[in-house]
């Protein structure tokens, strides 16, 4: 038997599309229209939610892996592991998709894999057969070598896989993309929608091909990334109204790797080529100082670059000022302080632990001004404000920070995967439980050890009058409790 080539299959959903398209006048070829095509490309659609509850029981006591579905996520059963370090850098998405009838076993294969390897993955399965219903985020092309050798090699596994998407580049059935905060399969069907639609107002529908969509993409991502003559257009059309700069450069760079996957004469390498460009530090300073610039030009008399957020300052300096004092003298750190606001001098800083650098990077003297301020109920007093930090009780700042981080996790996932947090935190000494909206996690990680944890429960809930007899029973309830009705209002 003959097999497709890629293009083929390409060429072969895009005059399916047309079909369609000229069949139907009336519909709007959208692009949720186009996705949900192009995930069932090729494939039966068939339900298997059923076997979620059965991965997570399997996998309860397995080390090097987490299995969970939260509350409120209907579609998916997630696979974790090191998830603290999947959001360092821009991250390779492989998918294996597996028939109704292999994926629970292969599955169980794979993430046994994964979990005896000890690697960093966070991943998903889908509730139903589709062609990324197995999906792995990965954070290097070693380990994405390893399953896709595995796969390969496993007879099992692979007599279960499903054709792939064509659009993306290939290794065998186990197709690849680069996870940016912009789902690549979404990005593509806008693309796919605006070709299909301008292709059917010029009445040339018959003319759809896979060449003809790469060059229609490139001229978008010319005038989009390159000169900028539709910048505002695409803002408006993608509804980016924050974090600008950093969301433009994530679709530029997918737009990028789709345009590569659309090319005849380019390869899994040229894959790993785009991979390693978009984590060069050199290069991410650099685009992000090029579109900053094309951004403005077209678009603002003044565009304000991303910023960490105000708790993030407060901490920052309030570090500083700890470390300063530590190293030197508390007197020095107040010296240190007030050069710093009034003269623009970071020199009485400590350079430990990075803390002047971090200090010139992300804070600026008239932005330590307003902390003391604020901390002094607006008195300008370096002294009173430096008495503060040096003395702030150290387990009420780790149980405020502890607090924080629940409470967001519980209002975004809700309460079983705030229980399985905290749980998690306490037995395995993992923090990836925890959500991490405006760094609540990383805040978490940095200044409470997991060993400190029950205690520091205990510790709140008898400062709020909880009797200590059914605290030593029942605290992580009684704390999830506590959380729940902060939540509740």
């Amino acid at each position: 038997m003959i097999k497709v080539s890629r293009f083929d299959r390409i060429d072969e959903f895009l005059i399916h599309i047309a079909d369609i398209a000229l069949s139907n006048p009336n519909l709007d070829i959208t692009s949720n229209f186009i996705y949900s095509n192009l995930i069932c490309f090729g494939i039966e659609s068939e339900s298997i939610d059923n076997n979620f509850k059965y991965w997570i029981d399997a996998f309860k006591f397995k080390n090097n892996i987490n299995v969970i579905r939260p509350d409120n996520w209907n579609y998916f059963c997630q696979f974790t592991n090191n998830i603290e370090n999947i959001n360092k850098q821009k991250n390779i998405k492989i998918f294996i998709p597996q028939d109704k009838k292999h994926i629970l076993k292969s599955a169980n294969l794979i993430f046994e894999f994964l979990a005896d390897n000890n690697i960093t993955h966070a991943s998903l399965i889908s509730s139903v057969t589709r062609v990324d219903d197995i999906v792995i985020k990965l954070t290097n092309f070693v380990d994405a070598n390893k399953i896709a050798n595995f796969v390969n090699s496993n007879k099992y596994v692979k007599e279960g896989l499903l054709e792939p998407s064509p659009f993306s580049m290939t290794d065998g059935n186990i197709s690849y993309a680069i996870d940016n905060k912009v789902s690549y399969n979404y990005e593509l069907s806008y693309y796919i929608s605006e070709y299909v639609n301008k292709l059917k107002t010029q009445c040339r529908l018959h003319n759809i091909s896979c060449d003809d969509l790469k060059d229609f993409i490139n001229v978008k991502y010319q005038n989009t990334f390159i000169n900028g003559k539709n910048i505002k257009k695409f803002l408006n059309d993608r509804n980016i109204t924050t974090s600008i700069v950093k969301n433009v450069i994530n679709h530029m760079e997918v737009t990028e790797l789709i345009i590569t996957s659309l090319d005849r004469e380019k390869n899994l390498s040229h894959f790993v080529s785009h991979f390693d460009k978009i984590n060069n530090p050199e290069y991410i300073k650099k685009i992000y100082d090029y579109m900053y610039n094309l951004i403005n030009n077209e678009i603002y008399e003044e565009l304000e670059k991303p910023i960490i957020t105000n708790r993030d300052k407060e901490i920052l300096l309030q570090d500083a000022i700890i470390n300063t004092a530590n190293k030197y003298t508390i007197d020095f750190a107040k010296k240190g302080l007030k050069n710093y606001i009034t003269s623009n001098k970071v020199s009485g800083f400590t350079r430990n632990n990075g803390t002047r650098q971090k200090i010139i990077d992300n804070l600026t003297n008239v932005e330590a001004l307003e902390i003391v301020k604020r901390y002094n109920d607006g008195e300008f007093n370096v002294s009173k404000y430096v008495d503060k930090v040096v003395s702030i009780d150290v387990d009420e700042l780790k149980q405020d920070i502890l607090n924080e981080a629940s409470l967001r996790t519980y209002e975004v996932y809700g309460r079983k995967q705030l229980e399985f947090a905290i749980n998690n935190l306490i037995n395995n000494k993992k923090f990836n439980g925890f959500v991490n909206d405006d760094n609540v996690r990383l805040h978490l990680i940095n200044k409470v050890s997991p060993d400190e944890v029950k205690n520091i429960i205990k510790n709140d809930l008898l400062s709020n009058n909880y009797p200590g007899s059914i605290i030593q029973e029942k605290y992580i309830t009684l704390y999830i409790n506590k959380i729940e009705k902060e939540a509740k209002g």
